[in-house]
């Protein structure tokens, strides 16, 4: 693929991602509910979002192992032996409830700074060409994560602060991921997605020495034919699985017909 191709998938895989990304944190600002509601959240909170900030900017840390940022993510975790040790030696009657705070911050504090990084990288993947296996999973993984996270916008709240966030996002995992594909914004990134990571595919299985890409087609007009299926399918039944699996089965079949033959 040319560069100006890879660029052209990369931003068409990353806009909706950050649209979702983005989406979640206005919600999130306005709404205040949510917000980290005493000074050790919003420290948590904070110095991850520095982090990421600075893993960003340093060209070694951007591509280091996935590992390796985890654990640059979860430096919180190595205080906490720390803050033990202390209460044992010194009884400061403050740090049991310090220590329990920043063990039930930190996975929360990592899930809503993360998605920068995540984002990052997808695209990081998808400009330079990387297999299919690492980019079509990483790409469709956080499009889930993210449609999640905004199926939160529509719930009750259940509490408040980070606490709160908590709680709703677990009724968010049990309920939430279908509700959230039904929302007007979710869709409509879902599509362009989908779109985005059909091209990148179809352009990566280009035979060689052939002037045309019968994948690249093929991945284009099964898209139309599938979301104008589904369109009409919904006029006169609600059964999912019909409108959306006969044309998900038939591009399937149509992939595996194209590969035996080229």
């Amino acid at each position: 693929m040319s560069n100006r191709l890879t660029s052209l998938i990369a931003a068409a895989v990353t806009i909706p991602l950050a649209y979702l990304y983005l989406s979640f944190l206005v919600w999130l600002v306005n709404g205040a509910t949510f917000l980290p509601s005493d000074a050790i959240q919003a420290a948590v909170v904070v110095t991850a979002a520095i982090r990421v900030l600075v893993i960003l900017s340093v060209k070694r840390l951007r591509k280091a192992e996935f590992i390796l940022i985890v654990d640059i993510l979860s430096l919180e975790i190595l205080f906490l032996p720390f803050l033990a040790v202390a209460y044992i030696l010194f009884h400061t009657p403050w740090l049991p409830s310090t220590m329990t705070q920043i063990a039930f911050t930190w996975p929360l504090a990592l899930l809503l700074v993360f998605p920068v990084f995540a984002i990052y990288k997808i695209a990081t993947l998808t400009r330079d060409g990387s297999s299919l296996t690492m980019v079509l999973p990483s790409a469709a993984a956080m499009f889930t994560f993210l449609a999640v996270l905004e199926s939160v916008t529509k719930l009750t709240p259940q509490g408040s602060g980070l606490s709160g966030l908590s709680v709703t996002l677990a009724s968010a995992l049990v309920g939430g991921v279908a509700s959230a594909v039904a929302l007007p914004g979710v869709a409509l990134a879902g599509v362009v997605l989908y779109v985005a990571l059909m091209v990148y595919a179809a352009s990566r299985a280009r035979p060689e020495g052939s002037s045309w890409n019968p994948m690249l087609a093929l991945a284009v007009i099964g898209t139309l034919v599938a979301l104008g299926w589904s369109l009409l399918a919904s006029d006169f039944t609600g059964l999912a699985v019909f409108a959306l699996g006969i044309p998900a089965a038939a591009i399937l079949a149509a992939v595996w017909v194209v590969t035996r033959v080229l």
